[in-house]
């Protein structure tokens, strides 16, 4: 049996006045396989997702558990092992995907930046841009964010995460 690619055992995750944020988070997650956080506001969805990338906001703890991403020991790694595991096996896309777009690039080069510039690449992108009912034209791909609409921006944001085959 293959290995989990994420796996949480009893994890706790205190604020700063040491309030449980989160208490006893345990879950296993192999590849293929898709988990959904849901909550109310404030429930500590946000600062289970900060935990499993090493990424706690500040005053927030890990104070209990283990949190093991892709063979890595998230809460023993350090600083460098945390920025390779984050840059090449995750991705993340907050609650506002729009905010996740750099400003000054247009389409074309957000799709791009994030990987490598070939024509299996480009493709790719074109594919998740059709699948995702956006168009890929010249007009399109040479749009900067403001100037697609709010759906549009979440969609293109979302196909950044898809590239990078988290």
């Amino acid at each position: 049996m293959t290995s989990p690619v994420l796996q949480v055992a009893k994890l706790g995750v205190d604020d700063a006045a040491g309030n449980p944020v989160l208490a006893g988070i345990s879950f296993s997650l192999y590849a293929d396989e898709v988990l959904a956080v849901v909550g109310c506001s404030g429930a500590g969805k946000s600062s289970l997702l900060r935990a499993l990338l090493g990424e706690l906001a500040p005053g927030i703890r890990r104070v209990a558990g283990e949190i093991f991403c892709c063979g890595c020991a998230v809460h023993d790694a350090d600083v460098e092992r945390l920025r390779l595991l984050r840059a090449q096996q995750c991705a993340w896309l907050g609650q506002d995907p729009a905010q996740e777009l750099v400003p000054t690039q247009r389409v074309e080069q957000l799709l791009l930046g994030f990987v490598p510039k070939t024509p299996e690449a480009l493709s790719d992108a074109v594919t998740l841009l059709h699948a995702m009912g956006l168009p890929a034209d010249d007009t399109f791909l040479h749009r900067y964010p403001h100037q697609l609409s709010g759906g549009q921006r979440r969609r293109v944001a979302s196909i950044l995460v898809l590239l990078k085959r988290p």
